[in-house]
């Protein structure tokens, strides 16, 4: 009796199931349709990685230029002279009705330093009346970055921030103008006493061509901070 076997078998067993495919044009054609259709996509998502990298790039650049900008607004250029000021800026030399306004040429050099840097060591061991002439100077030299790092700003003052100083500054050329005068004049009207309480302290300007009362004196007030450094009051003269 004989064994019935399907169709397909003696398709298979007359077929080299090894043997290489022979590809028509047709399979060529449909294989080169489709690379030429994944080259399209990938060159499309090429495109836009690209775009949002150049998005991404720009934003950064921006970024960049507001921080720089809001860290330097208003910074004023403080050209710093090697030998202390002896005249007025109309070249009117300086009466001084005390010697204690002066700098001399160490103190100023001092100063000039410390103008550069703004490094608090440099404040270490510093009366309170050194202090007092380092912001005097800043103050009548327009060196306004440096008196605001005179200024104390430890917790409770009202110590405006620093871009906030020097924007009302800006504003204000005309009050700038009305300080420098202000000393100026002050130095030929008054002699300094220096007066510590504990971590506060007045520099005391007495009238030397008025009448020595009350009405007509001027205060300083400085504070010692919790480094150990005196520091200008904000708002202090008195």
């Amino acid at each position: 009796m004989s064994e019935q076997r399907p169709e397909w078998y003696g398709q298979l067993k007359d077929t080299d199931p090894f043997a290489k495919r022979t590809f028509t044009m047709n399979h060529i054609t449909s294989i080169e349709q489709r690379i030429a259709q994944q080259n399209k996509l990938g060159s499309r998502d090429r495109r836009r990685s690209l775009l949002a990298l150049a998005v991404v790039t720009a934003c950064a650049v921006i970024m960049v230029g507001v921080i720089f900008n809001l860290t330097n607004i208003h910074t004023v250029k403080e050209p710093i002279q090697t030998q202390p000021p002896e005249a007025t800026p109309n070249n009117q030399k300086i009466d001084y009705a005390d010697e204690k306004w002066k700098l001399t040429e160490t103190q100023y050099l001092q100063y000039a330093q410390y103008a550069e840097t703004k490094s608090e060591a440099l404040l270490i061991g510093l009366e309170p009346i050194d202090v007092f002439r380092w912001y005097v100077t800043a103050s009548r030299m327009g060196h306004h970055e440096t008196s605001y790092a005179l200024l104390d700003k430890g917790a409770g003052t009202s110590t405006p921030s620093r871009e906030e100083y020097l924007s009302d500054l800006a504003k204000d050329q005309a009050g700038v103008e009305r300080s420098k005068q202000m000393w100026e004049s002050y130095w030929s009207e008054y002699r300094l006493e220096q007066t510590i309480d504990g971590d506060t302290a007045y520099i005391l300007m007495i009238p030397v061509h008025k009448p020595d009362t009350a009405e007509n004196r001027k205060f300083f007030g400085l504070t010692k901070n919790k480094e150990g450094v005196w520091k200008a009051n904000w708002l202090a003269m008195q």
